[in-house]
């Protein structure tokens, strides 16, 4: 079990060259639009060699963060996971989220490595978006998305709003489809600060008119309380 970043990046890398990288899905619940929308996760397979116990997957709260520190192990794992997600292929009707790291995404060649991959695997555009988090679409990745979404059409989701500093100009800039509230905020939801937070969040939602996806929904209760105040679409327990 990795304890460093060292130790996890050394993990991770093992992984990929031993293909131990597995998908993980999680739904996307949007009411009444019809669509089956999906989050791929990335999981790594930890092996027994005894056989005794099975294999068992490593949670990414373990290594993740190795990933997210060291820009060239973002961008090797990052084109891995796109690769294994559109060589398995996108079921028909459906929409897969994929999360990039903005190491990945400010890479000049990016829009242009990802169309290649597209077309190599014959990905339609409406059947996948690119997630990436909203202090990477406010540190300079929004030129490089936006340009990949006049190629492609490809639809662009921001993570972990209000989870850091928001750039409403950079996300203004920005071709969005959806913006998905950290979960943390929305977990604290009973709290009257946060509740306020997450309605003016659903204001904007309609303003700008793009989805706005509460994670981390825990029950049917929260989830009829967050849908009240306009929030669009849920992630979580609830709708598992």
């Amino acid at each position: 079990m990795p304890t460093t970043i060292d130790h996890a990046a050394r993990f991770v890398i093992e992984a990929m060259a031993q293909d131990r990288i597995r998908l993980e899905y999680e739904g996307i619940l949007v009411p009444g639009d019809g669509i089956e929308r999906r989050e791929a996760l990335a999981r790594i397979i930890e092996r027994d060699p005894s056989g005794a116990l099975g294999d068992h997957l490593i949670p990414a709260g373990v290594w993740i963060e190795a990933v997210n520190c060291i820009p060239q192990l973002a961008r090797i794992f990052d084109w891995y996971v796109i690769e294994l997600i559109f060589s398995g292929g996108i079921p028909p009707g459906t929409q897969t989220w994929i999360n990039v790291t903005g190491h990945t995404v400010k890479d000049e060649d990016f829009s242009d490595r990802f169309t290649e991959m597209m077309r190599r695997y014959s990905i339609a555009p409406d059947s996948i978006a690119i997630e990436v988090t909203e202090q990477a679409a406010g540190n300079g990745a929004e030129r490089h998305l936006s340009t990949l979404h006049t190629k492609t059409g490809v639809a662009i989701v921001v993570d972990d709003f209000g989870a850091g500093y928001s750039n409403l100009l950079a996300l203004l800039r920005l071709p969005l489809y959806a913006v998905k509230i950290d979960g943390k905020l929305v977990k604290a939801y009973q709290d009257p600060h946060v509740a306020a937070v997450i309605k003016a969040a659903a204001l904007l939602g309609r303003e700008w008119d793009v989805l706005l996806v509460a994670e981390w929904v825990e029950d049917l209760t929260m989830l009829k309380t967050l849908q009240s105040w306009d929030v669009t679409g849920f992630q979580g327990f609830a709708v598992r």
